[in-house]
């Protein structure tokens, strides 16, 4: 058993649904001989949807002949409940060998059809395929979702740039209005120093003529 796929062996949950314990017997015995640990198991169809809520499982084998909710019931019932993005794949194992229920199953939603006695390297190769399918539909369920958010993340770093690219362009105008008020206060700078330079410097003889009483006026 190569690394990938005892690893999918170890992470995968299976349920497995009918109403005779010994067909689910059967089946576990299968299943854990070949590595699967977290197999659960009901023999009321009712409890289908607490266990897809509860459980969690990434792959349900499913008989078809059960009382008060048959097995074509419930595949309807789970294609209600299961999001469009993800894959739950639905294996029919059932003892009714007829070309009818093999395509009212499948075109119901079951991905795939076994007939009792099952045979245990049928069983262990249909669940091995259909959860390797299910992890590639993961995984590019994955990849889209993150492409998603990288094509978001894209579209707001062109608004961002968008408003940077108007902002630069109402700037000149800005910048010119600041430059002219910045030069009128600079020529009125310079006026005002023109005027200084300009003004008569006061003379040293007018400050220390005698005053009219004759006293010197102080410097």
């Amino acid at each position: 058993m190569n690394t990938d796929y005892k690893a999918l062996v170890q992470d995968s949950r299976l349920l497995i649904v009918d109403d005779k314990c010994s067909n689910i017997v059967v089946l576990q015995r299968i299943l854990q001989q070949e590595g699967y640990q977290n197999v659960c198991s009901t023999t009321d169809s009712r409890e289908v949807i607490d266990q897809l809520r509860v459980f969690r499982p990434d792959l349900i084998l499913l008989d078809l002949m059960m009382p008060k909710v048959d097995g074509y019931a419930v595949i309807v019932q789970l294609r209600g409940w299961i999001p469009d993005d993800e894959f739950l794949p639905i294996i029919v194992i059932t003892a009714d060998v007829s070309r009818g229920a093999r395509q009212k199953a499948l075109s119901l939603g079951a991905n795939d059809f076994i007939t009792k006695p099952v045979d245990a390297t049928d069983v262990v190769l249909r669940v091995q395929n259909l959860l390797h399918t299910q992890r590639l539909y993961r995984q590019l369920r994955d990849r889209n979702h993150r492409l998603k958010e990288q094509v978001a993340t894209a579209q707001q770093h062109l608004q961002q740039a968008h408003t940077q690219i108007l902002q630069l362009e109402q700037e000149p105008s800005t910048a010119i209005e600041r430059l002219a008020a910045a030069r009128t206060s600079l020529e009125e700078a310079v006026e005002g120093i023109a005027g200084l330079i300009e003004s008569p410097e006061p003379d040293p003889a007018e400050e220390t003529k005698p005053s009219e009483e004759g006293a010197v006026t102080a410097p």
